[in-house]
């Protein structure tokens, strides 16, 4: 290694050394897009200037997130990544997300509005296609049954409502919790989230089972059916009758779904 090599490879150490200390003293709140990128691929890219490919990723996908969403063929055509590197990338946001879940994992009960969001944050949060779960519950709000029924495009076409009856049926289920995310990141409920929750809210009524709320995930954001009296208003515009017996079952579910 001649000299000129020498001292370059010791200001590239240095350089890495103090962007890491960087980072053990700020987090990431004191640091660029472009910088965590960066340090990550310090660990698949040992003795190459990661600078460089970290900002041609940001300017490929546009932020930090859009790399991290990025389909691996396309981080593979990209300036400086290669395999490692690429599955390094794809492995942060599936590390992130089974992280979130298995701080959660003692969850056994939805009585608290808040840890049932977070719950489902941790499931849908980081997606970027559209999925549909239902938690089955019992009579006191137990957690029976998570289970994922729908991926890809979710509206009121798409959701068959045969399925999800059967499914839920399987586990003695005296009330459900409906939740799909937004990968736009608007948490607004739309008119087909409405028609979808009318829909199911009119064939759990034949079956004695209570729809306790439908939440929308956004990202960081959430938006609650029941939070928002928008179930409330669902019900209110049915002709069908819903009977004292249902009618006193929702009164008791919602004594216990409190925020």
């Amino acid at each position: 290694m001649d000299k000129k090599q020498d001292i370059y490879k010791k200001i590239h150490a240095n350089h890495r050394e103090r962007v890491k200390e960087k980072f053990l003293t700020l987090g990431f709140d004191g640091m660029h897009s472009h910088e965590i990128l960066e340090i990550l691929l310090y660990y698949s890219i040992p003795q190459k200037d990661t600078n460089p490919i970290a900002h041609e990723l940001i300017e490929k996908f546009d932020s930090l997130s859009g790399v991290f969403d990025a389909d691996y063929n396309e981080l593979l055509k990209t300036y400086g990544i290669k395999e490692h590197s690429a599955v390094l990338i794809k492995l942060i946001p599936e590390i992130c997300k089974k992280y979130q879940q298995d701080k959660l994992r003692q969850f056994t009960d939805c009585k608290n509005h808040t840890s049932t969001v977070d719950y489902l944050k941790s499931y849908l949060t980081l997606l970027n296609h559209e999925e549909f779960h239902v938690l089955c519950l019992t009579s006191d709000l137990k957690l029976l049954k998570h289970l994922k029924l729908f991926s890809g495009t979710v509206n009121s076409a798409h959701i068959n409502l045969r399925v999800l009856t059967e499914e839920v049926l399987k586990y003695d289920t005296a009330g459900i919790i409906i939740a799909h995310n937004h990968p736009s990141k608007n948490s607004q409920p739309s008119i087909d989230d409405d028609l979808i929750t009318e829909k199911i809210l009119h064939s759990l009524n034949y079956l004695n089972i209570q729809l306790l709320d439908h939440i929308i995930i956004a990202g960081e954001k959430a938006y609650s059916y029941h939070a928002n009296l928008r179930l409330d208003e669902i019900k209110s515009k049915f002709s069908v009758n819903f009977g004292s017996v249902v009618a006193d079952k929702a009164e008791k579910f919602d004594d216990l779904y409190r925020e």
